[in-house]
């Protein structure tokens, strides 16, 4: 269904609650942020409603716990500078609340992830100099939804997730410092940035294009049986028979995906074009010695699986279901668990041409039903 929303506050700028000392001002980007777009990542945290809290109550606690949180994630606040630092001056984080003119359930039974972008106050590559923005969303019918863009240039998922948990941590009031790690801001030492010059700006290179995402639900059962076909291919040369074990649920999925994209997509092939498919890697524990598990920043490599689950609780429980949106850029899937861990979700970004012969497949249906 089509989403229909109505601004009921008007941006405002949510500042960390503690001015960021001085000798904290300049925060260098990394080599690896350098060579990242300036796009946001989307993320929806949906919520019922609850008797009991209001949503202005809710309101209150989301804009007041952010506050604190960015005092710890102070370069979220700041702006970035030529690519090459962010100036943490503490000018805040665009935030908006509206009204959508439906009901929570009418979303939760038929999401549509093209549709979710509007639950982001800003279009995906209109990053400009900006860290993240904030959007608070209510439902006629009382629930809520927290809609979060977070700038990939500063992070990546892995930070994204960990900011967020500990901003939902900060609002339930169980957020103890000496119970958890603080955020360690000094990847661009391990990492050290480029010359600008040196450096293309890849948000240049983000093209509007007709992005559609779809979400394939694959099943445990489902899994299993992909993983169990792979393993018997572990000889004759194949990649699993290279890794020398039975494949996860991720790679058995990627696999899969990969091979029915290239049936339907590139179906008559390029001879003089070499296809590949990529992973992005999660860094921080695979170095000797491992880095710092909250080391902040694009601690990634194309070469990741982080531990997503839900946990965003804000002191109202647990989000009843967390979406993605349509990403800026095509030809990426990201995998989450389903709600009941009874599965995986795929979510697929096309263009649309390639999405109608994809999402036609037969053998992908055969295993995980139509996409939405």
């Amino acid at each position: 269904m089509k989403i229909e929303i109505e601004v009921i506050s008007k941006e405002t700028l949510i500042k960390p609650c503690t001015p960021t000392p001085i000798e904290l001002r300049h925060y260098s980007l990394s080599c690896l942020d350098q060579i990242i777009p300036s796009i946001f990542m989307p993320l929806v945290y949906f919520y019922p409603a609850s008797d009991l809290i209001s949503n202005t109550e809710r309101s209150d606690k989301i804009k007041l716990s952010l506050s604190q949180a960015l005092t710890k994630f102070y370069p979220l606040a700041g702006r970035v500078v030529d690519n090459l630092y962010v100036d943490c001056n503490d000018e805040g984080v665009p935030y908006v609340e509206v009204i959508v003119k439906c009901n929570l359930a009418d979303i939760i039974s038929n999401p549509i992830p093209n549709e979710l972008n509007k639950f982001i106050p800003y279009e995906l590559d209109d990053v400009k100099d900006l860290g993240l923005v904030v959007q608070v969303n209510f439902f006629e019918c009382g629930g809520m939804a927290i809609g979060v863009g977070i700038s990939h240039k500063l992070v990546d998922a892995a930070s994204c997730f960990m900011f967020i948990n500990t901003w939902a941590s900060i609002a339930r009031c169980d957020y103890d410092d000496t119970c958890h790690l603080s955020p360690s801001f000094n990847s661009s030492t391990l990492f050290p940035p480029k010359d600008a010059s040196l450096v293309r700006d890849v948000c240049l290179e983000i093209r509007k294009e007709n992005i559609v995402t779809k979400k394939f639900v694959f099943s445990n059962s489902d899994i299993l049986t992909l993983r169990d076909k792979y393993a018997d291919q572990r000889m004759k040369g194949s990649v699993f028979e290279k890794i020398g074990q039975r494949p996860s649920r991720i790679l058995a999925l990627s696999a899969f995906l990969w091979s029915r994209y290239m049936a339907t997509v590139h179906s008559e092939r390029d001879t003089d074009k070499i296809y590949a498919v990529t992973h992005t890697v999660n860094l921080r524990g695979r170095t000797d010695p491992p880095l710092h598990e909250f080391l902040f920043g694009n601690i990634m490599r194309s070469a990741l699986v982080i531990p997503f689950f839900d946990k965003a609780d804000f002191g109202w429980g647990k989000p009843i279901w967390v979406g993605s949106g349509r990403l800026a850029t095509k030809n990426i899937i990201g995998f989450m668990d389903t709600k009941l861990g009874d599965g995986v979700e795929a979510w697929v970004n096309l263009e649309a041409d390639d999405m109608a012969k994809f999402e036609a497949d037969k053998k992908l249906l055969a295993f995980c039903g139509n996409g939405i």
